[in-house]
């Protein structure tokens, strides 16, 4: 009506739509602005309530940042870091653009922190990342690096030199000089602590890597480790889904695999 309202309108459909990257459906967005067919005819009934459209964008605005800005944090090692991380075991078959637009969308919710590993893409995935880093300056500085090392072709090794040489790689590819967390990639049965210990002080030492962990470790398997390792073990990053459990089915079954116990079908 010239003043910024509408004077008859009829709500026609809340819109969302699924952002589908190569091989991997990853989001659902909802699009929180309604569209509203608007139709300025007199047999209309009048909307009785004025509408004014700036007025509802620029509080769909301030919902979206205020959203953005509660990620829930938790404490590691004395650092609050996001509760939820991206991981890039599937960004291999991305374009440099579409990483760089996951990672502006991820930054923008509150993520920064990205978990990578040297199999990932068999070393295609860090590399990508790197790219865009090496693209976008500055853009390091915002983002917490985590990646992993131990798994070769048919076994787990966790030796010193091995470390180190992986370590090497993956900073290379990532086009970084460190790592924010650098995490054993699964249990090796035959580690030796102590070379993981000098493999540890060194890169700790060079400034390569600022912090550590490991994943998929028991409780028993960590105290090895800390036998002999100087740094805080900070994080167990654990494998959970629906489909794989195994960290849950531990604690029920003793010498048994048998799932009878707990199905009635």
């Amino acid at each position: 009506n010239g003043e910024g309202h509408l004077k008859y309108a009829l709500p026609a459909a809340v819109i969302s739509c699924e952002i589908v990257y190569p091989n991997h459906f990853l989001f659902s967005y909802p699009l929180y602005s309604m569209l509203f067919l608007v139709i300025y005819y007199k047999k209309l009934l009048p909307v009785n309530i004025k509408i004014d459209l700036y007025e509802r964008l620029a509080y769909t605005e301030r919902r979206n940042k205020e959203r953005m800005n509660t990620m829930k944090q938790v404490n590691v090692g004395g650092r609050s870091l996001p509760a939820i991380i991206q991981g890039c075991m599937r960004i291999g078959g991305f374009s440099e653009e579409q990483l760089e637009g996951l990672i502006q969308t991820q930054l923008d919710l509150g993520i920064n922190y990205w978990d990578h590993a040297d199999i990932y893409g068999q070393g295609t995935c860090e590399e990508l990342f790197g790219n865009v880093l090496s693209r976008n300056p500055g853009l390091r500085e915002k983002l917490i690096l985590q990646s992993k090392c131990g798994i070769r072709v048919g076994r787990y090794d966790f030796s010193k030199d091995y470390i180190l040489e992986s370590v090497d790689g993956i900073i290379g590819r990532l086009k970084t000089d460190h790592l924010d967390y650098l995490l054993l990639h699964r249990p090796d049965l035959l580690v030796e602590p102590e070379e993981v210990a000098e493999a540890f002080d060194k890169l700790a030492q060079a400034g390569k890597v600022l912090h550590f962990g490991v994943s998929n470790h028991t409780p028993s398997q960590i105290q090895l480790l800390k036998t002999c390792v100087r740094q805080p073990l900070e994080i167990n990053q654990i494998q959970l889904s629906l489909t794989h459990t195994l960290v849950l089915d531990g604690p029920t079954y003793f010498n048994t695999t048998d799932v009878r116990g707990i199905c009635r079908d």
